[in-house]
Formats: structure tokens, sequence, C-alpha cells
């Protein structure tokens, strides 16, 4: 038995293939979909070569370096300070006239006498000798001082007397001039016997010297050397026991 082909199945492939070919599109030739916004989530993000740098901070302005000025000391002062507790050095250490502002005007000498005061023990300037104790005068002007025993309260202690050269200072120079000519004669003769530089002790110096009147009627020269130590507004504060070699 013979097979034959069915001429109208062999129609009906043909027209499957020809409306298929006529119903294909090349992909190139497709409709492009409709646009879509992108969401942020889904945006892309630009390339690196597109993408701004970030902003760099503003320049901190930094001042220049602060420079410490170099200490100046007063002219005489060593560079190195005292210990806190010691006093100030002899550059600042005023005169009892300079110290209370006129409330004591000095321990002046009229006559061998300390002028304008008197106490109970009084003592001529004359008569004063290292390793005397003095009790500190009370009144704006004095003219004698009292005496203590060192083992009793007094303030002022006497470690050197001293003469000024007739031709050092010829006439009466002022209470101010005569006192720092004394001290300087005195600061010598201070630490042979408290035994301390005067920068680091804890005494001061003041001296007794004379008024014009003494100087010019009476050729006085001589000055006494005390020492004191200094309390509230640097006032001479009541001790007991001597200076001498006191180490301090």
């Amino acid at each position: 038995m013979t097979d034959r082909i069915d001429g109208s199945d062999a129609s009906s492939s043909e027209d499957l293939i020809r409306q298929a070919r006529e119903a294909y599109v090349p992909a190139e030739d497709a409709p492009a979909p409709p646009a879509r916004e992108s969401s942020p989530a889904t945006a892309a993000a630009p390339s690196a070569s597109t993408a701004e740098p970030a902003s760099e901070p503003a320049a901190i302005t930094r001042p220049s370096d602060y420079v410490r000025a170099e200490y100046q000391t007063p002219d005489g002062v060593p560079a190195s300070a005292p210990p806190s507790s010691a006093v100030t050095y002899e550059a600042q250490r005023p005169s009892f006239i300079q110290r209370f502002g006129g409330l004591l005007v000095g321990l002046a000498v009229v006559g061998g006498f300390i002028a304008f005061a008197t106490f109970d023990r009084t003592t001529s300037v004359d008569d004063l000798a290292v390793g005397d104790c003095l009790r500190m005068p009370n009144s704006d002007e004095i003219s004698s001082v009292e005496s203590a025993p060192c083992a009793e309260d007094h303030e002022l202690e006497v470690f050197a007397t001293v003469v000024l050269s007739e031709s050092s200072i010829a006439a009466y120079p002022g209470e101010d001039a005569v006192a720092n000519a004394i001290f300087d004669l005195c600061l010598p003769r201070f630490q042979p016997y408290v035994g301390a530089s005067y920068d680091t002790s804890a005494w001061y110096i003041n001296t007794i010297f004379p008024t014009r009147e003494s100087w010019e009627e009476a050729d006085d020269r001589e000055g006494t050397c005390v020492v004191y130590q200094p309390g509230i507004n640097d006032e001479p504060v009541t001790l007991s026991g001597t200076a001498r070699a006191s180490n301090i």
C-alpha cells in the first residue's frame, strides 16, 4: 500500500510557515518599551569620572606659636628665686621709712640718743653693742630705744656697728641716703653673724643712722645694723632668742 501525501495537508503547512514569517519582526525593529522613571533606590550612581569631589573642610587658622618673654630679674638680684618662705632680695628690701610709708621716720640718732621717745629701759645709741636686743619703737619720731634681754620679747637685734668715712659723704645727704650708705656697710656683716645668706634668710636688715643735727653738730657718722623678722604687713614680729648663728 502506498501512502500518499494529502495535498490539503501540505497546503496547510505552507500557509502556517508563511504566516509565521509574516508575523516575525526582527529584534532591532521591535518598538521600545515605555520608559520608566528610576526610583532613588534603583538610580544608577554616577561613574567615578563624573562624580563631584567631596568638599574639603575650611582651613583652620592657627595663631603663631606664643613666645614667652624671658624673665628679667631686677638689677643685682640672682636669677634663681629663694624658697617661698624666704624674705625678698636686698634690692626689694626698703628701709623702715619706705616700708611703713612714714609711720616710722627712721631710727635717727640725736646727740647720742635715738630721737624723740623714751622708754622704761632706754639705751644710748653710743652704748649699743653687737648682740643687744631691742624693743620696736612705737612712736613716729624716737629719741631712745628700749633694750631687752634677748631671752625676753624683742623685735630688733644689733648685729654690727659701722662708721661712715668723713671723706665719703661731706654734707648731710638726707635720711634715705645715709640709711642706704650704712646699709651697704651692714650687708657684708650679716652672714657672719646670722650664718645664712641675706638673699635667703628669714631676717631683714634695718639701720640706725644720724639725723642732720647730729651729723652737722656732733660730727656723727656712726651707724647701727639691726635685724628683725617681718610679719603681717612686714611689721617686725616679737621674738625671743637670738639671731646670732641661727642659720636661717
